[in-house]
């Protein structure tokens, strides 16, 4: 959420990796109280890694759907089809609008964040070091006006 805003105003990042990103703080808020979501909570908590945090409820929180198009880096979006927290039209959302050279993983079956690496680490992993190694061999990917590599409009589905 914090990471496209931040990548956005700045320019401040040479790729982005986003796992389970949602598009505005409005579509998700109170959906981690849903008991499919209370679920990860309490599996995040036996792994030791459960973490929550609330943020101000009268704040306004920029929506990173109204940012993602200034990213001038190479975005990959990591998404799970049985997100409870995030729906998975966030990702979708958000990639079609995404100017740079970017890429989404779809995985099916797969849940909200820490989740989804623990249900997918190797191939999460690899997808993830490949992006990075990528944007890096590509000898800089173009950054005005987008495309210049193969990561560009590549759609991929793990199952």
């Amino acid at each position: 959420f914090i990471s496209v805003n931040e990548a956005a105003k700045y320019s401040n990042v040479s790729s982005l990796i986003l796992v389970s990103s949602p598009m505005s703080f409005k579509d998700i808020e109170g959906r981690f109280l849903a008991a499919s979501s209370v679920k990860i909570g309490m599996n995040s908590a036996r792994e030791g890694d459960a973490s929550f945090t609330v943020g101000n409820p009268f704040r306004h929180k920029e929506a990173p759907i109204d940012n993602i198009d200034k990213v001038k880096a190479p975005v990959l979006f990591l998404h799970g089809t049985k997100d409870p927290i995030v729906d998975i039209r966030h990702s979708k959302a958000m990639y079609k609008i995404a100017n740079y050279p970017k890429k989404i993983m779809i995985f099916e079956d797969g849940n909200h964040a820490e989740e989804l690496y623990r249900q997918f680490p190797e191939e999460l992993m690899k997808v993830s070091k490949e992006f990075i190694k990528e944007g890096l061999s590509d000898g800089g990917i173009e950054h005005e006006g987008g495309c210049g590599s193969r990561l560009c409009e590549t759609v991929g589905f793990i199952k």
